[in-house]
């Protein structure tokens, strides 16, 4: 029972269009079917694979202009990224049927359908919604302020780095935490094997303050950390050494051990392009060339001293 029940979606988005099949996926959506079949993905733990599949049939019957059969799919699909932690978690009694059926919104294509052969569950007496609301989930796990998040570039996975001192993944479609939360934060910042849960090579140590955000540049050869002290750090992730930026809010840029660099006056402040910059509005930005800076204890060179 696990192979079809897992797989049939991709085997239909393998084949071509075909009337027969069509009328197949609408038959199981038409009833108590389409409820049967997700309780059994829900025994198996499998309940995440759900949303993806059906919108891969979605888009193969969308080629045959089955409107009806297309909209019941996305239907089913808002049914599940909502309700999904709980079939996923839940042991018998099924909570698909006692709690995820209560919730239905009064528009639903599916409650229309199965909404009358559960009588003897919750209702919602007053302020149902009339369909389904935009926010589909919400991931509970960290002790503390949650700082960072960022979705995987699979786009079925998410990061999420809190001031608990810990980094936890969850699933983008159910919204329930995948393995266990990363442990060993203390103003560092670690690499983790997503996969493994297994720290890559050392500590990146540095920061004086908490870090509320991670991001990688778009090559992944470099990693730009944000820390409530008002400091950016730039990595490189082979090398593991740091070029530090720190805009002080007087208006100072500082050196890695406190140095004043340079002092941008207030005029210039406000729409000053840092190194991080992707995009400042308005556009009337201040760019600063210091590559040829003369700073620290070569301040001097800062002359152009010409003999005679």
């Amino acid at each position: 029972m696990e192979y079809p029940c897992c797989l049939w979606a991709k085997h239909v988005e393998q084949t071509e269009f075909c009337i027969l099949i069509s009328q197949s996926v609408e038959a199981l959506l038409q009833g108590v079917k389409i409820l049967f079949w997700l309780e059994v993905l829900s025994l198996l733990r499998c309940i995440n694979i759900t949303p993806s599949s059906l919108a891969a049939v979605a888009r193969w019957i969308q080629g045959g202009s089955c409107e009806d059969t297309v909209a019941s799919l996305y239907d089913v699909i808002k049914f599940i990224q909502l309700f999904g932690s709980v079939m996923e978690k839940s042991t018998p009694p099924p909570h698909l049927y006692l709690s995820a059926l209560a919730f239905f919104p009064e528009m639903s294509i599916l409650a229309s359908k199965v909404g009358s052969i559960f009588p003897n569950i919750a209702q919602v007496a007053v302020g149902n919604h009339q369909h389904w609301p935009s926010l589909q989930n919400v991931c509970k796990g960290h002790s503390g302020g949650v700082w960072s998040v960022t979705f995987f570039s699979d786009g079925r996975r998410i990061a999420s780095g809190s001031n608990d001192q810990a980094v936890c993944f969850w699933d983008a479609e159910t919204s329930i935490q995948m393995g266990n939360p990363l442990q060993g934060h203390t103003r560092t910042i670690c690499l983790w094997n997503s996969e493994t849960g297994v720290q890559i090579g050392n500590l990146f140590q540095g920061h004086t303050d908490t870090v509320c955000s991670v991001a990688f540049s778009p090559d992944g050869r470099r990693i730009i950390l944000g820390s409530v002290n008002k400091t950016n750090y730039l990595w490189d992730v082979k090398t593991e050494k740091t070029t530090i930026i720190r805009m002080q809010s007087d208006g100072w840029i500082v050196g890695r051990n406190g140095p004043a660099l340079l002092w941008i006056p207030i005029t210039h402040y406000p729409f000053l392009y840092h190194p991080h910059s992707i995009l400042i509005i308005p556009g009337n930005i201040v760019e600063l060339d210091l590559s040829r800076m003369a700073h620290g204890s070569k301040w001097q060179q800062c002359f152009l001293i010409h003999n005679g």
